[in-house]
């Protein structure tokens, strides 16, 4: 049986991320990518790195962060001020859950 995380970021590092609620599924006790953030100045596609503040703790599991190479995609938010970096590199910052080994339900964290 898998469980239901409601996940709610904010995400601040700069104008190309913006608070958004996510749902994932996780099996209890493996670890489950939530998401890779990334960041970057849309003048140079250079990266934007930034401060993440956990405010809300998951309350049947831990988190762990790692920093990952991604690729810019589409961002949701001006898209044709970033078109120029699509698909070159950047830093991600990757975010992970893992449930309690026997845990069986909802839990939510929220980051910023």
């Amino acid at each position: 049986m898998k469980i239901a995380l409601a996940i709610v970021f904010g995400f601040g590092l700069s104008s190309n991320c913006s608070a958004k609620d996510f749902v994932r599924q996780a099996k209890p006790g493996e670890p489950t990518q939530m998401w890779v953030y990334l960041s970057w100045h849309p003048e140079d596609c250079s990266p934007n790195i930034g401060v993440v503040k956990l405010i809300r703790k998951p309350q049947h599991g831990t988190l762990k962060t790692s920093q990952v190479d991604s690729r810019i995609i589409i961002p949701r938010r001006n898209p044709e001020k970033n078109a120029h970096c699509i698909g070159k590199s950047a830093p991600g910052f990757r975010v992970d859950y893992t449930s309690e080994p026997n845990y069986k339900g909802p839990d939510n964290f929220q980051i910023r």
